[in-house]
């Protein structure tokens, strides 16, 4: 069986969707900028991020295991373990809620006097956290079953058209609040993704599974749950202290100027989250046949497109990042465009590593990249505490490029040693010269 037949296509397909994804989260971003303002959007980001927080009870490693493990039963032909694997991860999301809701009044009132953020504002913010909850759920069973493409469609296209679309009306008719207004059209951009997304995996598993009896192996999922959990919401954690930190330790504003920043990164890693949806289950299925040579093969063409696509946003942002950044946000935020070119560098010193992070996931080495992911997490929040005082928001980009970056090169020097293959540049030069030598020779 070739693993890494039709990968090409699903790629292209996936890329495709983020693209446009893209293209409409950026003009949504733009449009709320220009009409919150930088003190505004700062404290939006900060809600985002706690709502994001909140929900570690639920998404922590959950999704992961749901397509690993769906994956795994696909390629095997026992569609009850699959069966039951969703009812049992269904289950976990409900009991969780609870949890989250304690977790987000908790951490709301530790954050509410620093970051001045009302608590209106985040009661909205928590309507987030079942959405995203059910949501990932849903898309991890989709990718495990083999459509990748079909499992991005919900996010990727509903939720940010109806999210612009409610931006675009709330800026001709709302003249009140216009933050509780953002932040009530996210949340309902999201519920309606959601309902969308339930009605594709209906279609596709009513011609994928069969009508089973469900299996439950609930010792083993909650045991691989434990590992996966960590290392997710170590991942969550790192993804967002940034915002967290820089709203604690400088004003609102520079967070507004930081999100900014964000906007013009989240174009860049376009590609490496298009590619890392269809690579999940094909790492999960070749590490279970013991071909290792197929996950070389995916890991190569994975990593010449992470790279192809964030060189060619850093070369942008190095010549035109000013004129990017008063084009599309106003002269209120060229404050943002040190940021952005500190952070882009530091996505292009990831994408040099390849897709390290599923590698260890789907092949069952956690503990490496758990441990990976906790000390560039604690680079990034103890340097933050020297280098944001100093420098403000460009401190908190230098702090957090630096730990993102250091726990990737700890997941690649993982790969290598658990795996057995280097999936870096580094690594990946010799085997293409090497193809390049025996195509000739044949």
């Amino acid at each position: 069986m070739d693993r890494v037949a039709g990968l090409p296509r699903q790629i292209l397909g996936s890329v495709g969707l983020r693209v446009i994804s893209a293209v409409m989260l950026f003009a949504g971003g733009v449009i709320l900028a220009r009409w919150l303002g930088p003190e505004s959007l700062g404290v939006y980001s900060v809600v985002l991020s706690l709502a994001s927080l909140a929900s570690l009870p639920i998404t922590s490693g959950l999704p992961t295991l749901v397509t690993r493990e769906t994956a795994k039963a696909f390629d095997s032909g026992e569609h009850g373990i699959i069966r039951g694997l969703w009812r049992f991860a269904l289950g976990l999301v409900l009991a969780s809620l609870l949890l989250a809701a304690i977790l987000l009044v908790i951490t709301s009132s530790l954050q509410e006097d620093s970051a001045r953020v009302p608590f209106s504002y985040l009661a909205i913010g928590f309507l987030l956290v079942p959405l995203m909850g059910l949501d990932l759920l849903r898309g991890s069973a989709m990718q495990g079953l083999g459509s990748g493409v079909w499992s991005q469609m919900p996010d990727a296209l509903v939720r940010p058209a109806v999210f612009l679309i409610l931006l675009v009306l709330g800026t001709q008719v709302v003249s009140g609040d216009h933050l509780v207004y953002g932040l009530a059209a996210n949340a309902c951009a999201a519920a309606l993704s959601f309902f969308v997304g339930t009605i594709l995996l209906r279609r596709i598993t009513s011609g994928r599974l069969l009508p089973v009896r469900a299996e439950y192996h609930p010792r083993v999922w909650l045991r691989a749950l434990v590992s996966l959990g960590a290392l997710s919401a170590t991942q969550r954690v790192l993804g967002n202290i940034d915002v967290l930190m820089l709203g604690w330790l400088g004003p609102a504003t520079d967070v507004g100027l930081y999100k900014v920043a964000l906007q013009g990164v989240a174009l860049m890693v376009i590609v490496q989250s298009a590619v890392s949806a269809i690579l999940a289950a094909r790492f999960s299925t070749s590490f279970a046949a013991g071909d290792i040579e197929a996950i070389r093969r995916v890991s190569d063409h994975a990593l010449l497109l992470y790279i192809a696509g964030s060189a060619v946003f850093v070369v942008a942002f190095l010549s035109f990042g000013e004129q990017f950044i008063v084009l599309f946000f106003g002269p209120r935020y060229t404050g943002a465009v040190a940021i952005l070119t500190i952070l882009a560098i530091g996505q292009l010193v990831n994408a040099l590593t390849g897709p390290v992070l599923d590698i260890l996931v789907m092949s069952g080495h956690v503990r490496p990249a758990l441990i990976s992911a906790s000390v560039g997490c604690l680079l990034v929040i103890g340097s933050a505490t020297i280098t944001v005082p100093l420098f403000g928001a460009p401190g908190m980009a230098i702090s957090t490029a630096s730990g993102v970056a250091l726990a990737n090169l700890m997941m690649a020097a993982s790969v290598k040693n658990c795996v057995g293959f280097d999936a870096t540049l580094l690594g990946a030069i010799p085997r293409w010269s090497k193809g390049r030598r025996r195509r000739k020779l044949i």
